[in-house]
Protein backbone atom coordinates (compact mmCIF):
# COMPACT_ATOMS: atom_id res chain seq x y z
CA UNK A 1 0.00 0.00 0.00
CA UNK A 2 2.79 2.43 0.90
CA UNK A 3 4.63 1.69 -2.38
CA UNK A 4 1.48 2.38 -4.40
CA UNK A 5 1.00 5.75 -2.68
CA UNK A 6 4.65 6.65 -3.28
CA UNK A 7 4.37 5.66 -6.96
CA UNK A 8 1.30 7.86 -7.37
CA UNK A 9 3.07 10.79 -5.73
CA UNK A 10 6.11 10.42 -8.00
CA UNK A 11 3.86 10.20 -11.06
CA UNK A 12 1.91 13.31 -10.05
CA UNK A 13 5.08 15.30 -9.41
CA UNK A 14 6.59 14.29 -12.74
CA UNK A 15 3.43 15.41 -14.57
CA UNK A 16 3.49 18.76 -12.80
CA UNK A 17 7.16 19.42 -13.65
CA UNK A 18 6.47 19.69 -17.38
CA UNK A 19 4.21 22.68 -16.70
CA UNK A 20 7.02 24.55 -14.97
CA UNK A 21 9.08 24.62 -18.15
CA UNK A 22 6.16 25.83 -20.28
CA UNK A 23 6.64 29.41 -19.16
CA UNK A 24 9.24 31.58 -20.86
CA UNK A 25 10.38 35.20 -20.68
CA UNK A 26 11.60 35.31 -24.28
CA UNK A 27 9.85 34.99 -27.60
CA UNK A 28 10.38 33.78 -31.13
CA UNK A 29 10.17 35.87 -34.26
CA UNK A 30 9.78 33.81 -37.39
CA UNK A 31 8.59 34.38 -40.90
CA UNK A 32 9.08 33.69 -44.59
CA UNK A 33 10.71 36.08 -47.04
CA UNK A 34 8.91 35.96 -50.40
CA UNK A 35 9.00 38.04 -53.56
CA UNK A 36 5.88 39.73 -55.05
CA UNK A 37 5.07 36.54 -56.98
CA UNK A 38 5.15 34.49 -53.76
CA UNK A 39 8.44 32.67 -54.45
CA UNK A 40 10.82 32.13 -51.54
CA UNK A 41 13.83 34.46 -51.27
CA UNK A 42 16.85 32.56 -49.91
CA UNK A 43 19.86 34.14 -48.20
CA UNK A 44 18.05 37.35 -47.24
CA UNK A 45 19.47 39.10 -44.17
CA UNK A 46 16.94 39.82 -41.45
CA UNK A 47 17.86 42.35 -38.75
CA UNK A 48 15.71 43.26 -35.74
CA UNK A 49 16.62 46.22 -33.55
CA UNK A 50 15.23 47.24 -30.18
CA UNK A 51 15.84 51.02 -30.11
CA UNK A 52 15.05 51.34 -26.40
CA UNK A 53 17.60 48.70 -25.36
CA UNK A 54 20.03 49.27 -28.23
CA UNK A 55 20.17 45.57 -29.10
CA UNK A 56 20.34 44.03 -32.57
CA UNK A 57 19.75 40.44 -33.69
CA UNK A 58 20.41 38.98 -37.15
CA UNK A 59 19.28 35.94 -39.13
CA UNK A 60 19.52 34.70 -42.69
CA UNK A 61 16.62 33.10 -44.54
CA UNK A 62 17.06 29.52 -45.69
CA UNK A 63 16.51 28.05 -49.13
CA UNK A 64 12.77 28.04 -48.42
CA UNK A 65 12.82 31.71 -47.33
CA UNK A 66 12.12 30.87 -43.68
CA UNK A 67 13.93 32.65 -40.85
CA UNK A 68 13.74 32.12 -37.09
CA UNK A 69 15.05 34.29 -34.27
CA UNK A 70 14.86 32.45 -30.93
CA UNK A 71 15.25 33.89 -27.46
CA UNK A 72 14.13 37.41 -28.32
CA UNK A 73 13.59 39.57 -25.25
CA UNK A 74 10.23 41.37 -24.90
CA UNK A 75 10.17 44.82 -26.45
CA UNK A 76 9.22 46.79 -29.54
CA UNK A 77 11.40 46.01 -32.54
CA UNK A 78 12.21 47.44 -35.95
CA UNK A 79 12.64 44.88 -38.73
CA UNK A 80 14.79 45.26 -41.84
CA UNK A 81 15.10 42.65 -44.59
CA UNK A 82 17.81 42.95 -47.22
CA UNK A 83 17.91 40.46 -50.11
CA UNK A 84 20.98 39.70 -52.23
CA UNK A 85 20.16 41.49 -55.48
CA UNK A 86 17.24 42.88 -57.43
CA UNK A 87 15.10 43.59 -54.36
CA UNK A 88 14.42 46.74 -52.38
CA UNK A 89 15.11 46.86 -48.66
CA UNK A 90 11.96 46.08 -46.65
CA UNK A 91 11.48 47.80 -43.28
CA UNK A 92 8.79 47.71 -40.61
CA UNK A 93 8.89 49.63 -37.32
CA UNK A 94 7.10 49.13 -34.04
CA UNK A 95 6.70 45.33 -33.94
CA UNK A 96 5.68 44.42 -30.36
CA UNK A 97 6.95 41.18 -28.92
Amino acid sequence: MKVSLMARLVCALSLMCCHLFGQSTTGILQGTVVDPAGAAVPDATIVITDPSAGTTRKAVSGADGIFILNGVEPGTYNLTITAKSGFKIYSVTGIPL
